[in-house]
């Protein structure tokens, strides 16, 4: 009795993401450790946030913005509240992700 490809791949899927889990929950893994056990299959959903946080480099570092108290109160902030507006208006739905490089750079 042969076995079906389709249920080899899903036998596959669900050992790789064993492994996932197993590696995440050891601790340590690297972003090459992840990428052999991924190998460009989708994440599940419940484990994206940590993939992604050592994907980022930001895995066990904590909190950066846990002491911010929320106030935008930077010295340029009615500049970048005035450009984003403009900008707005000028690209409507349009989202931008490199603002603050443009912004630098005086363009």
């Amino acid at each position: 009795s042969k076995i079906s490809p389709n249920l080899l791949e899903l036998s596959d899927f669900f050992f790789r993401e064993k492994d996932l889990e197993e590696a995440l929950e050891a601790g340590g893994c690297d972003l090459e450790t992840l990428r052999n056990i991924i190998q460009g299959r989708p994440l599940p959903a419940d484990l994206r946030t940590k993939v992604w946080k050592i994907a980022l480099n930001v895995a066990g570092k904590g909190d950066s913005l846990a002491s911010w108290d929320g106030i935008l109160d930077l010295p340029e902030q009615n500049t970048i509240h005035k450009d984003c507006l403009e900008f707005i208006g000028k690209f409507n739905n349009y989202f931008i992700l490199f603002y603050f490089f443009d912004r630098q750079s005086g363009q």
